[in-house]
């Protein structure tokens, strides 16, 4: 039999595995019910002291409903890709996780190994790393040969409508509500004064946004806002992606039985299956059978509770469920007893209504009709504030911690931002409006993808930008701005772009296409030089990414950040990406920048970061064939809890020359002086990312480079004494 290490503790999957990843669709839908918020409340204040107020208001209906639909229908443009590839990675982690568990039980297992999905692995990542447009025909393609992949069909379909389907609701309610408040005081008399008439606006508007934007109930009959709901179901939805990819591959090694982990503060729904034994398949309900020993030849019996199907309709594993599931070892694996916590429930329940009720108050006071109701909806957001800090003093010893994160209107889509700080971030300070700002239809070789810095030294932005940065050695340091200090604790390398973001002497702005799920306008300032602007999608990220490839020399986009939703980059035209050039370009351009000292740096970059989507639209060549690294949103898909280890395998084209097969290594071109040396660029990085609420992310970083250093054979230094 086999000589199993640290039986007791083998890693599971939870609805955790796979959390991150619905993060972009929460913040999609709370952004977009707050820009609805927004945009009614800023549409009756126009005009309210005018006597045809209350006709104007119900003839501009139409224009409301045009821009919602809108909103609606570039919300619906990216549903579709960002369900399939946040159930697809969800999947493919559940199945990461459950190798590793057998790989961490025993050296001496290797068959296993060989059933748990190595093969399947290598097939999801390669879809992963292509063109998200291009993942429903994958997906249908491997399904074929991947019995478990019909079943997440079936998923991301349901997922995909029920998110979708909320669009026609949301349209009606929007309506319904600026009909509601216009016509509550349309009949106030102007004799009266408009602040009468403001006022009570202000009120009708207000007991509309209580619960946000409603209509939505889930299966038990529970009432839903707008971001809530598709929160509770993006993370239902990969959750139990991940949770399929994890028992489809404990299946495929043989694994029958699972057990439940313990989870502090547990609630009534899971607490009857906590730390019971569940079989992957067979009849519902208990029942004693007889096994194998794990390390023992002899048979045993175990108590089984009911089947993994059976507790998971019964509650197990809910939306926002802490517990595991993990493989159960006869004879050697731990039960957990005596685990119940229900006071414990009851005081992280409560902490999560006082989370709601704050975003609740949030709402109001970022979409006012009557300035004069202002410091009251502010004192009411921070009156919430202070009944958690109380509450969360009183339950300390029951384990209740804040996260300030899930109090934002985003649902803490800045990853961690926030987390265990009390002041959020200062709200942005009002700013004039653009000089001559036009939104123009994109051009058709328009691309997210030509964000770059410049880099060559001829071109007068280059010469313009090499200028600024002499200029701003001789001058003192800048500081960093108020709305900046939240992300940056220095501005040095980037002044250039804080300061013309501050000025905000924008003299043009246009959309630019290329981005799936984030927003991305090129910003012509007033003396003509260029920034990009990119909000939604997971600024945090690309943040990260960017303080991390400077500092190992890559050619990335410097970032800029004073917005919890946005970032604010370099722009320059002198590149392409591959996806423009591949028609016509000779293929031998791109094999000659993967295999180029710049594209293994950028290999090791993607390897660091996690970056599983360098696809051709990501990286692009300058006019003089210089490699550039861009659009990092989906980098750093890192668990926010456990330990840390490093998910070694293939992430595109550029890590090819650091693997054998999918997840083998092989001895790569670097030198130990250049391990060493990104190690210690890496660890100057601390405070940053201390800063930003993201120390595992490079702690992440640095288990990678770990794992590479024992092949880095090389004889000439790829990183040691470059810039």
């Amino acid at each position: 039999m086999a000589d199993l290490r640290d039986p007791e503790q083998l890693p599971g999957v939870s609805r955790a595995t796979g959390v991150d990843l619905a993060e972009q669709m929460q913040y999609l839908y709370a952004r977009a019910e707050h820009q609805i918020a927004q945009r009614i409340a800023k549409n009756i204040a126009a005009g309210i002291a005018s006597p045809t107020w209350a006709l104007d208001k119900l003839l501009g209906l139409g224009q409301l409903n045009d821009w919602t639909r809108t909103l609606l229908r570039r919300l619906g443009s990216d549903v579709a890709d960002e369900v399939r590839y946040s159930m697809l990675s969800a999947y493919l982690r559940g199945g990461t996780e459950a190798t590793r568990a057998l790989a961490e039980a025993s050296d001496t297992l290797p068959e296993w190994i060989n059933r748990s999905g190595v093969r399947p692995g290598e097939e999801i990542q390669r879809l992963l790393d292509g063109r998200r447009s291009k993942l429903a025909a994958g997906i249908a393609d491997i399904a074929r040969s991947l019995p478990g992949i019909a079943n997440l069909q079936r998923m991301i379909g349901s997922l995909a409508l029920r998110i979708t389907g909320t669009h026609l609701p949301v349209l009606r309610w929007a309506d319904d509500a600026y009909r509601q408040v216009v016509a509550e005081p349309a009949l106030t008399p102007v004799l009266l004064g408009t602040a009468v008439r403001r006022a009570g606006s202000q009120r009708a508007w207000e007991q509309l946004l209580s619960e946000g934007i409603t209509g939505f109930t889930d299966k038990s009959g529970r009432g839903w806002n707008l971001a809530s709901y598709v929160e509770m179901a993006t993370r239902t939805g990969v959750a139990q992606a991940a949770v399929e990819g994890h028992l489809d591959r404990l299946t495929d090694a043989g694994i029958e039985l699972v057990i439940v982990s313990n989870a502090p503060q547990e609630c009534k729904r899971c607490r009857p299956w906590e730390g019971k034994i569940l079989a992957r398949s067979g009849p519902d309900g208990r029942r004693t059978i007889t096994v194998e020993h794990a390390t023992e030849d002899r048979q045993i019996e175990v108590e089984v509770a009911g089947t993994v199907d059976e507790a998971i309709r019964a509650g197990l594993m809910h939306p926002n469920c802490r517990h595991s599931v993990n493989a159960y070892l006869p004879g050697t694996t731990r039960v957990p007893t005596n685990t119940e916590d229900p006071e414990g429930d009851a005081a992280r329940q409560k902490l999560r209504r006082l989370e709601r009720e704050v975003r609740q108050a949030k709402l109001k006071a970022g979409a006012v009709i009557d300035p004069d109701a202002q410091p009251r909806l502010d004192a009411a957001v921070r009156a919430k504030q202070k009944q958690i800090r109380e509450h969360v003093a009183a339950t300390e010893h029951l384990g209740i911690m804040r996260k300030p994160e899930r109090e934002r209107l985003d649902l803490g889509n800045s990853s961690g931002l926030d987390a265990g700080k009390q002041k959020p971030p200062p709200a942005p300070k009002p700013a004039p409006k653009p000089k001559k700002a036009t939104a123009k239809k994109p051009a058709a070789d328009d691309e997210l993808t030509t964000i770059v810095e410049p880099s060559t030294a001829d071109s007068p932005t280059a010469k313009k930008h090499a200028a600024e940065q002499a200029a701003a050695k001789k001058a003192p340091p800048m500081e960093v701005p108020d709305d900046a200090k939240p992300y940056h604790r220095s501005v040095e390398g980037i002044e250039d772009i804080a300061k013309a973001v501050e000025a905000r002497a924008f003299a043009d702005i246009r959309p630019l296409t290329g981005g799936v799920t984030a927003e991305t306008s090129l910003v012509t300032l007033a003396d003509g030089s260029k920034l990009v602007r990119k909000s939604g999608g997971n600024p945090t990220a690309e943040h990260a990414a960017s303080m991390l490839g400077r500092a190992m020399g890559i050619d990335v986009p410097r970032v800029y950040r004073n917005d919890p939703s946005e970032v604010w980059m370099g722009y320059v035209a002198d590149g392409k990406t591959w996806a423009q050039l591949r028609s016509t370009a000779d293929p031998s351009l791109a094999r000659a920048a993967f295999e180029s000292d710049e594209g293994k740096r950028i290999g090791l970059f993607d390897l660091l970061i996690n970056n599983g989507d360098r696809n051709d639209g990501n990286w692009l060549l300058k006019d003089n064939r210089a490699v550039v690294a861009i659009d990092h949103g989906h980098a750093w898909n890192v668990p926010g809890v456990g330990r840390i280890r490093a998910d070694i395998g293939r992430r595109g084209p550029f890590t090819d020359s650091y693997f054998s097969g999918y997840r083998e290594l092989k001895d790569n071109d670097l030198t130990p002086a250049d391990i060493a040396e990104v190690r210690r660029r890496l660890k100057a990085l601390a405070p940053d990312f201390e800063h930003i609420g993201q120390p595992r992310w490079l702690e992440y970083a640095l288990a990678v480079l770990d794992a590479i250093e024992p092949h880095a054979k090389g004889t000439r230094n790829l990183v040691a004494g470059a810039p």
